[in-house]
């Protein structure tokens, strides 16, 4: 013991001294729990790790864990020399501090269960129904007054809201603002100061529709908290027990605020919704009722970009004095103007010194931290016209300590992509404090500005916590179908594979390099798993996951099986990859593009696939723990999906219970997910991923509400026909004892319960009809109906695309099973008796193939009999290897270049001195399909032309013949299914002729 304390003290000599303290407490522990690891015998290749989370979970400080820690390392470091194949103990970053969620400064949940029955169902010292408007001592303004009180607290009860400031910003927020749902009836207010999403509950709208036409509204948006102070001291003369007048009568108002929502909301998200990120109003609105909002990239910093200076030899840490300077033109700027007045002289000067020390000669790294700071300075940021120098002079600390260890010399910005990347991801990871991250962040976001940069995503970083760096966006699986099927429409098999790779991306909430690494092999059909495997690099260990095929739609599993069919029968290695690289950058590109146009999002990208595919499975597995399945009226558009009907919900619950996982009011929803998605923890998928939880805490929560009928009437209109609206909002039920009148402190514990005198003067709300009426209200909010997509009925036969064509002839050629061939394409091949021509693509040719394939596919529904027959001369000429001797020749070679993708040519013709007199007339033939003329002289008198283009690299052209011997087969094959199509009397339905 005394050998390794002596030899960890002094290893570890430069810590604190909280630290060096628990070396001790860390020997006592393994000497007493492990005293194996600290033997001179070799230890087994599990030693350490084994006991490593037991000693972890033992410290209680910060420096204790630290202390651990290190112990453990210089342990394995020692005893490695003995075992080369001992595993190291992982490593535990300590976490922040957390606080309870329930402390004692919190209100009595006795109070709030008061207090609550109280602002639904006000009563009065007798323990009777109270009458608002029956106020002989107080007039009808101190009545409206202690109404909007109960308004604000209404409002914080069923939404959530839990600071005046946030509620003020409610009250003082124009009806403009609002957006309005219709079937489910939903009332929402996204707040981007507070970047907060308020979801109006039934009680609030009602309330709000009438207090907005008083006078006491003014008194609302300029001071709530008096507002809730008269309510308060209505409550205080219900002569209520004097336990309760004697905690209100110390009450603040921000508490009452802060809790009185406690009991309504998820008592373990309570402390995370301060990093939660809402969807903004275009996207929610787009999620709710499945109608298109045009989506804006957002308010964009118009710091000025200059090109970077080519890649030297440059180290960062000889730079030192340029910072120095840097930080001392900035301390003098602050101490001669501390005001920091922009007219000041000082201000001009010190910008200009500024400038002239980014000029000098530097680093990249010191070049782009300077001019992000002084750009800061002379135009400040988007969310402040002028930062204060102190500010600067924070950020300068940390973008240079984020350089010490990411960007030490110009080397990095010459790295791969992947590379850059894990880079960026080191030197955030030093930062403990999360503000020191956010400044990192945007300075990245600058940096990415600039076209020199290596390209990097700054959402695939990870850091402490996410606040104000998300980008949320959510794409409703209807939408996302819909998107697929239209992008899909009458092209190849390339970009069957580019729509697959996106669904795997949505539903499987895949990241794009774990797709493109997927091989056919980690497709487990057996076990109904997909395996994201450690085969590649992850990001992390926590990437590396089985992902059930339970959460996939079928139709997309059915999808899966054909692609791995395809490949497997291509390519029999085991480790065949399940999509080809080649094709995916440029397909990637054109279905994003496509998606953004139909949204009219310009914010989407693939990442936004797995943001969705997160979302979805919190709220399918939510459906599931809490057995929430709402009438199809009561859904929201992006609830009116396949994904969320019981067959497929069973289906995951029957996966759950084979693994293990019994589904409950228990089950760990967040954990489970964040595993499925590959995160280190549940907080990482709250606070970046998730957007739809407001909305869902909401719906999971809703219980029935008991209302005075006399409230609703005088809230929804101020004539007779109140009573006809209240049968519509009330639910008719039979009346039960109530209260007892000896005992007027009695709480309501049964929300269901009416009055003993008459169901008629209290009953239960229907929440949607209430919240309906309300809304009508409401004039100037934003009123959206739920869309209903149109289905879609299925062709009886149609035409396979050219791409998908040569797919079923390679596999019939290698032998495979009739099953996997379209019955169009078995039974043309029945009668078709020429060959079939076959090769094999190289990976340089594959590029050039997927080019040629969209052109062909493009315009083949446009297909003339003229271009067909000049595909077949060219494919005779190919085959013969004859020259162009004649223009009619020529005319017919360059239709059927043009008609496979190849313009701009240059043709080599060869002529003497005696065919001069028809050069002129070549020449115009050749240029008016766009190529030229290079003459070549010759010895013969007749004019002729290569039939290879001059000078061609297309990677194609040893393939040509094949090629054009395909595209006369699947020629052959529409016709096929045209003359079947008219037998049966449709003949102009599915395919066109090929007639001109």
């Amino acid at each position: 013991m005394e050998r390794w304390l002596t030899y960890f003290e002094s290893q570890m000599a430069h810590e604190s001294l909280g630290v060096r303290d628990a070396i001790a407490e860390a020997l006592s522990w393994l000497n007493q729990h492990a005293s194996q690891t600290l033997a001179d015998k070799p230890l087994t290749d599990r030693a350490l790790s084994r006991v490593a989370g037991a000693l972890y979970r033992h410290a209680t400080t910060r420096d204790e864990l630290t202390a651990f820690q290190t112990v453990l390392t210089l342990l394995w470091e020692r005893q490695v020399e003995c075992n080369p194949s001992l595993r190291q103990p992982e490593m535990w970053r300590p976490l922040p501090p957390q606080r309870p969620t329930v402390i004692q400064q919190q209100l009595p949940v006795g109070l709030i269960e008061r207090l609550v029955s109280h602002l639904l169902r006000p009563l009065n010292e007798r323990g009777e129904w109270a009458d608002l408007n029956a106020s002989p001592n107080q007039g009808q303004a101190a009545v409206d007054e202690a109404e909007a009180g109960r308004w604000l607290l209404i409002v914080a009860w069923e939404s959530g809201v839990e600071s005046l400031a946030t509620l003020k910003a409610i009250a003082n927020a124009p009806l403009s603002r609002w957006v309005s749902v219709t079937s489910p009836a939903l009332l929402t207010l996204y707040l981007p100061d507070e970047t907060q999403r308020v979801w109006l509950g039934a009680v609030g709208s009602a309330l709000m529709g009438y207090l907005r036409s008083k006078r006491i509204w003014r008194a609302v948006q300029r001071c709530p908290e008096r507002c809730i102070a008269a309510w308060l001291e209505r409550q205080k003369a219900t002569g209520c027990p004097a336990w309760v007048q004697e905690r209100l009568g110390g009450l603040r108002i921000s508490q009452l605020v802060r809790d009185i929502g406690l009991l309504s909301r998820s008592i373990g998200l309570r402390g995370m919704w301060q990093h939660y990120t809402p969807l903004a109003d275009p996207v929610m609105i787009r999620a709710l009722s499945g109608q298109y909002s045009s989506v804006s990239t957002g308010k964009s910093p118009s710091l000025p970009i200059d090109p970077l200076p080519e890649c030297h030899p440059a180290s960062f840490h000889k730079e030192s004095p340029y910072h120095r300077q840097f930080r001392a033109y900035l301390e003098e700027y602050q101490r001669i103007n501390p005001k920091d007045k922009r007219t000041h002289r000082t201000y001009k000067q010190i910008l200009t010194d500024l400038q002239t020390l980014a000029a000098q000669p530097m680093s990249r790294a010191s070049l782009l931290a300077f001019r992000w700071l002084i750009a800061l300075f002379a135009h400040g940021s988007a969310w402040k016209d002028k930062l204060a120098a102190s500010t600067l002079l924070t950020y300068h600390s940390s973008i240079k300590s984020f350089i010490k260890v990411a960007w030490p010399d110009d080397a990095v910005f010459e790295a791969s992509t992947e590379a850059f990347q894990t880079i960026c991801q080191q030197g955030l990871e030093q930062f403990e404090q999360a503000e020191a991250q956010y400044t990192v962040l945007r300075f990245l976001q600058f940096c990415q500005r600039h076209p020199d940069m290596p390209a990097f995503e700054l959402e695939e970083l990870s850091i402490l916590s996410s606040r104000g760096m998300v980008r949320a966006n959510y794409l409703a699986p209807a939408h996302f179908d819909d998107l697929c099927r239209l992008f899909a429409q009458g092209k190849g098999a390339f970009e069957q594979q580019i729509v697959l790779f996106m669904q795997l991306c949505y539903y499987a909430a895949l990241r794009e390099d774990e797709a493109l690494s997927l091989r056919c092999q980690d497709i487990g059909f057996d076990t109904g798993m997909i395996y994201i495997t450690a085969a590649k690099r992850r990001k992390s260990p926590h990437a590396v996951r089985k992902i059930p095929m339970a959460l996939l739609p079928p139709f997309v599993i059915k999808a899966l099986g054909r692609q791995c069919s395809a490949q497997s029968n291509q390519c029999s290695a085991e480790d065949t990859l399940l999509f080809d690289h080649w094709h995916y950058p440029s397909l990637e590109v054109q279905f994003i593009n496509f998606a953004r146009e139909a949204l009219g999002d310009a914010t989407l990208v693939t990442h936004s696939l797995r943001h969705s595919g997160a979302n979805n499975w919190v709220v399918m597995m939510s459906m599931l723990a809490f057995d929430y399945q709402p009438h199809e009226r009561e859904r929201p558009f992006f609830l009116r999906h396949s994904l969320f009907e019981p067959e497929q919900l069973q289906g995951i619950k029957g996966m759950l219970t084979s693994m293990g996982y019994p589904v409950s009011v228990y089950f760990p929803v967040l954990e489970w997910v964040s595993e499925r998605v590959g995160h280190a923890g549940p907080a990482t998928t709250f606070t970046v991923y998730l957007h739809l939880l407001d909305w869902l805490c909401l719906a999971l929560t809703a219980e029935p509400i008991v209302l005075l009928k006399r409230d609703v009437r005088r809230w929804l209109s101020s004539s007779n026909y109140s009573f006809e609206l209240q049968k519509q909002i009330f639910i008719p039920q039979c009346p039960i004892p109530s209260l007892d009148q000896g005992k007027p402190d009695r709480l309501l514990k049964d929300t269901h319960l009416h009055h003993r005198d008459g169901a008629h003067l209290a009953g239960v709300i229907e929440p949607d009809a209430l919240k309906r009426v309300a809304i009508k209200r409401l004039k100037g909010v934003q009123r959206f109906a739920v869309k209903v997509l149109p289905q879609e009925v299925p062709d009886a036969e149609t035409t396979i695309t050219f791409s998908q064509f040569v797919a079923a002839i390679r596999h019939a050629c290698l032998g495979g099973a009739d099953v996997h061939l379209p019955e169009g394409v078995q039974v043309w091949l029945s009668h078709y008796e020429a060959s079939l021509p076959r090769f094999v693509l190289s990976t340089r040719q594959q590029p050039a193939w997927l080019r040629l394939c969209q052109c062909l596919e493009s315009g083949w529904s446009s297909r003339t009999l003229l271009m067909i027959n000049s595909i077949k001369h060219l494919r005779k000429a190919v085959m013969n290897g004859e020259a162009v001797t004649t223009i009619r020749q020529m005319n017919r070679v360059l239709r059927g270049y043009r008609a496979l993708g190849l313009q701009h040519l240059t043709i080599a013709v060869y002529v003497n001195e005696s065919g001069q007199t028809n050069m002129a007339l070549w020449q115009g033939v050749i240029e008016r399909y766009g190529s030229q003329v290079e003459w070549k002289p010759c010895e013969h008198k007749r004019i002729s032309a290569a039939l290879k283009p001059y000078r061609l690299g297309w990677p194609l052209w040893h393939e040509l013949g094949a090629i054009l011997g395909l595209v006369v087969a699947y020629d052959d094959y529409c016709q096929s299914i045209t003359r079947k199509s008219m037998a049966k009397g449709r003949g102009d339905v599915c395919v066109f002729t090929g007639e001109a």
